[in-house]
């Protein structure tokens, strides 16, 4: 969406329009001689198409019909459903994998056997546990969503789990894999990196990439996280800052004030929203095959910060979450050393020549002997 300036012979005008969430086309609003205005009613619709799409529904819109096709109801429930933009982009995507598994199949006829058989399907196709674990959650969210808005009767899937499989968990980048990474990356990509490793944010536009400068206090040594828009229980968190991040974040700062530009990750002045292109690039320059992701840099931030000892919930709540447990199931990678340790401090006993020797007798073949407990 966005303001249109018209110029006319009598002056010029605005005009706010948007593409609708339902039909598709776009509309236009009634034209005004002040920005000021335009500039309102502009903010009054980005309001209503994050938390009230469906006052934009048509006159004559009816839901589907008691035997619609599931991929009729995926559609509404990614149309509809309350999530972010970003929710909402990537479950499309995933949308559009599953009607390929289940092109036409009716909500009457779908059974937890078809739902198995999708599965089946996905993983010989090469699909990642991860990703069919996801797709399945998706078709379970949309026929609930349908319940509870009177779409649908019931869910025939009601209580029906995904099958388990192997989760594919990425191991995170060594310190010595990143300083690499930092010595083959563009300014950026250092900034980025830098960042996500000291502080443990969430990379990309949700987190790293809104960092702005006027969240960041050098004198007190504290940075400002806006938690991603999920997190609704903990929006901001304010964090201290490291000798090691303290001081390039002061040159940086100084480099970015000349040339005007609000964020702390920016390529050029401008702002940015992805480094996969640059990422992936800095990989193959650093000689890096193994995959590593940006978001990879959290979960080392997690695994390091147990590793060296660092209380559990305080990992927690600077990484965002309310919960440990998500910190556990998910971030921590266990590293070697400390499974050496673990084996290391079990306390050891020892068995002196005084010690009784342990008379214990072998059954054979010939003779079989019944063990009790």
């Amino acid at each position: 969406m966005a303001i249109q300036k018209i110029k006319r012979k009598k002056g010029t005008v605005y005009r706010v329009y948007f593409r609708n969430p339902h039909t598709g086309k776009v509309d236009f609003r009634p034209s005004t001689d002040s920005l000021k205005d335009a500039r309102q009613a502009d903010s009054a619709i980005k309001h209503r198409l994050e938390f009230e799409p469906a006052s934009f529904l048509p006159a004559d819109f009816a839901p589907p019909t008691d035997t619609p096709l599931l991929s009729e109801l995926l559609k509404e429930y990614n149309q509809h459903a309350h999530m972010t933009d970003v929710t909402r982009k990537q479950t499309f995507y995933h949308i559009r994998r599953v009607v390929d598994f289940m092109p036409s199949v009716e909500v009457a006829d779908l059974s937890r056997a078809k739902l198995k058989e999708m599965e089946r399907a996905m993983r010989e196709s090469g699909m990642k546990q991860n990703t069919v674990q996801r797709r399945v959650s998706i078709v379970l969210s949309c026929l609930n969503w349908c319940v509870d808005e009177e779409i649908i009767a019931e869910n025939p899937l009601q209580g029906y789990r995904c099958r388990r499989g192997e989760d594919l968990k990425l191991i995170p980048p060594t310190p010595d894999e990143v300083a690499l990474i930092y010595t083959h990356a563009l300014p950026h990509i250092r900034r980025a990196l830098t960042l996500a490793w000291y502080l443990g944010v969430r990379p990309g536009a949700s987190e790293l990439f809104r960092l702005a400068w006027k969240d960041v206090d050098l004198d007190n040594r504290m940075i400002r996280v806006w938690s991603a828009k999920k997190n609704t229980d903990m929006v901001i968190r304010e964090l201290d800052l490291v000798d090691e991040l303290a001081t390039p974040l002061a040159v940086w700062k100084a480099e970015d004030m000349a040339i005007g530009t609000p964020w702390v990750v920016h390529y050029r002045g401008a702002a940015i929203n992805s480094i996969k292109t640059a990422w992936r690039t800095t990989l193959d320059n650093a000689k890096i095959t193994r995959r590593i992701r940006p978001y990879d840099l959290r979960h080392a931030f997690a695994t390091q910060a147990l590793a060296e000892g660092a209380d559990i919930k305080a990992v927690s709540e600077v990484m965002g979450h309310n919960s440990t447990a998500m910190i556990l199931k998910h971030y921590q990678h266990v590293l070697n050393r400390q499974k050496k340790h673990a084996l290391n401090v079990v306390p050891k006993f020892s068995i002196t020549e005084e010690s009784p020797s342990l008379n214990i007798v072998i059954p054979t073949s010939e003779e079989p002997q019944k063990w009790k407990n």
